[in-house]
């Protein structure tokens, strides 16, 4: 059984407060209730429940992937608050609109979410299409494609993120390293 976001974000916390203080501090508050209607709005697509609740959590971290030490799931991608969900999804579905139609889910889809932000422009999403893999989290590499379905929801992702900052084992072909400034880093 999946534990749930809150339970994996106090480990995240916990963690980071003892281990990468740094890091602990670009943990951005949490997004209101009028927020979260807005980003659904402008998406058009209901956002998952462990979404939201991590979302009501954390409203990302950083101020945008450039902020120096922020919190990042492994593989180094940077969480994305409501404002840089609505952005990249946007972004992503101008990209999608001029490209021919073969592209539609297996280059980007309007009905995945995104979640985290790499600085390459590589991006985690949620993949909310009816059927047997929504809710799952996939991965946009973006000059290659997409690949749905790496871990079976958001929840599942902070769970294995919890678990590898606890036992040191790698995650996603990566282990959480802590830098002498006291920031989270995965390599």
């Amino acid at each position: 059984m999946v534990a749930s976001t809150d339970e994996s974000w106090t480990r995240i916390e916990s963690w980071l407060s003892e281990h990468a203080p740094r890091t602990y501090a670009t943990l951005n508050p949490p997004a209101d209730a009028e927020s979260l209607r807005a980003a659904e709005e402008a998406l058009g697509l209901a956002l998952p429940p462990d979404l939201v609740a991590s979302l009501l959590r954390h409203d990302g971290s950083g101020a945008d992937q450039y902020t120096q030490g922020r919190f990042t799931l492994p593989a180094e991608y940077g969480l994305l608050g409501l404002e840089g969900i609505t952005r990249q999804w946007h972004m992503l579905g101008k990209l999608l609109a001029s490209y021919d139609s073969s592209m539609v889910g297996s280059w980007w889809h309007t009905q995945w979410v995104p979640i985290a932000e790499h600085v390459t422009g590589d991006t985690l999403f949620v993949d909310q299409r009816p059927g047997p893999r929504q809710g799952s989290v996939g991965e946009l590499l973006t000059h290659d494609g997409a690949s749905v379905g790496l871990w079976a929801s958001f929840a599942n992702l902070l769970e294995q993120t919890a678990e590898a900052l606890e036992t040191g084992e790698e995650t996603a072909e990566c282990a959480a390293v802590v830098y002498g400034d006291g920031s989270l880093g995965w390599e």
